[in-house]
């Protein structure tokens, strides 16, 4: 065969899409997300305030940032904070969106290549290829600015420890159970469960028979590395309290909502059973006796709890897609054809169109910078409000006012504000009794007035977004005896009047 039929031929390979269309797809959302500022968002705010109180202080059992002295609180990912407070003080901004996309990046390539080893095939293939491209991307989509790229990555091994041992290899394959565990319960505490969840469905499986008890010593090791924390074993029941907490789920956090009512990342994931059991039949492994074919199997367990943890909130959706991710690519016929002397068109244009995208896209990531003057209108918006409350004599360590993302950036400034992103702390269920949760609803609901919740807590000021002022605000202010100190399209602030 000549050079050029060749290159031909490669060029048209199902292995050159095996590495193609990872890294297009990994460099375009990389670039996408670095131009529109996804890799730092309002949860990095309290995470990097967190990570600066804790190389300060040490780590507290109580709140060290918001208005509310004394609140029980464990710093769950305390770990991600430390390192994310140290990037962006040594580094900047560029520093922390740098190591998120990496992490991202190092999630998205490790969920395909154990792909292509739970698949048992040295390439994917194009049909199955596609599918895991698309569950990485719905999954790096939220997993972008969080430590939430770390539970895809141990989900993913876990389950390619799972399978390799129910498919007859060594027990030492369930190392990986309490190794991630251990990683988990400190790089984001309440998820270490994950860790668990194939283990745990691989009881069920048939091919487990004569094999259960590694497994249930792998639970039990797993369970015992989460203990080793900070915290110890109060970390261990910290997701089953937020799970608890029903005010979670009057906040309108969009995560925390039911599948259906997130129409990208939620109505995928409702669409996915009918995928599931079409393709049940192609998992990997000895061929079913027919009379059995029925029998549950580790997969099926671990997908349909997934996929039922998705009904009731978003935030599980990419757990699914993940998971779905490592089974599809088994599910698809995907064996890659023979070399052939005419190379296929089809694929031909697949890796051709794989090829530009990545040209693009790592084109893109080169001419991306990101210094804090060039931050989106909104975070341009919060460092004027900080810049307000400056001007007006209030110093850093003052409480005030503000909700949510408004609240992290505060807290960032070094200001105390009356909430943050951190929506479980405000729960009863989880913080010990206080139910500001419920104080910050009825003040939204009309119960209580604005005026009587600022006079409450004695605050010295008040950053109210759009979205929460209405006709009545001003009154209220002046009920508190605040005055306007800024005003824009999205937030106005109001400082204590003097004397």
């Amino acid at each position: 065969m000549s050079a050029a039929s060749r290159a031909a031929a490669l060029a048209a390979s199902p292995r050159t899409a095996d590495a193609l269309m990872p890294a297009a797809m990994l460099a375009f959302f990389i670039a996408l997300s670095a131009q529109a500022g996804l890799f730092f968002d309002g949860d990095m705010y309290f995470l990097v305030a967190t990570g600066r109180d804790i190389i300060a202080n040490g780590l507290s059992t109580t709140d060290p940032l918001s208005s509310h002295e004394g609140l029980p609180y464990l710093s769950q990912q305390w770990l991600t904070c430390v390192v994310d407070a140290a990037a962006f003080d040594a580094f900047g901004r560029a520093g922390v969106e740098s190591i998120y996309m990496a992490l991202t990046a190092a999630s998205a390539a490790f969920l395909w290549k154990a792909s292509a080893r739970y698949a048992g095939k040295e390439a994917l293939g194009l049909r199955a290829g596609l599918l895991v491209a698309a569950a990485c991307v719905l999954s790096m989509l939220m997993t972008r600015s969080t430590p939430r790229a770390f539970d895809a990555i141990a989900l993913t091994a876990c389950l390619l420890s799972a399978a390799t041992y129910l498919d007859g290899g060594p027990k030492r394959a369930l190392a990986a159970v309490p190794a991630c565990s251990l990683a988990l319960a400190n790089l984001h505490g309440s998820m270490w469960p994950v860790a668990l969840m194939p283990a745990a469905c691989a009881l069920l499986d048939g091919r487990a028979k004569g094999k259960r008890a590694p497994l249930l010593a792998a639970l039990a090791a797993g369970a015992l590395a989460a203990c080793a924390n900070p915290y110890g074993p109060g970390m261990l029941a910290y997701v089953f309290a937020s799970l608890s907490a029903p005010a979670l789920s009057a906040f309108g956090i969009g995560e925390l909502s039911p599948a259906s009512a997130n129409t990208f990342a939620g109505w995928p994931a409702l669409a996915m059973p009918a995928a599931f059991w079409w393709m049940r039949k192609g998992y990997p492994g000895p061929s079913p006796d027919p009379r059995k074919r029925w029998r549950v199997r580790m997969e099926d367990a671990l997908l349909v709890g997934l996929w039922a943890g998705s009904l009731a909130s978003v935030r599980v959706c990419f757990l699914l897609y993940t998971a779905a991710a490592m089974v599809l690519s088994s599910a698809v016929e995907a064996r890659p054809p023979a070399a052939l002397a005419r190379p296929s068109r089809a694929m031909l244009a697949v890796n051709a169109a794989a090829a530009a995208t990545l040209a693009c896209a790592l084109a893109a990531c080169a001419l991306s910078t990101h210094p804090q003057a060039d931050a989106t209108e909104k975070q341009a918006d919060q460092a004027a409000c900080a810049q307000a409350l400056e001007d007006a004599g209030v110093e850093p360590g003052a409480c005030g006012y503000a909700s949510f993302n408004e609240g992290a950036y505060l807290e960032f400034m070094g200001y105390r504000p009356y909430m943050d992103a951190r929506a479980e702390l405000w729960c009863p269920e989880v913080n010990g009794g206080d139910d500001i949760a419920g104080e910050f609803l009825d003040m939204r609901t009309g119960k209580i007035p604005l005026s009587e919740l600022l006079a409450r807590h004695d605050f010295e000021f008040a950053v109210i977004s759009a979205d929460e002022q209405d006709y009545d605000t001003a009154r209220q202010m002046e009920i508190a005896g605040m005055d306007e100190a800024y005003r824009s399209d999205l937030y106005a602030v109001w400082v204590r009047r003097e004397g």
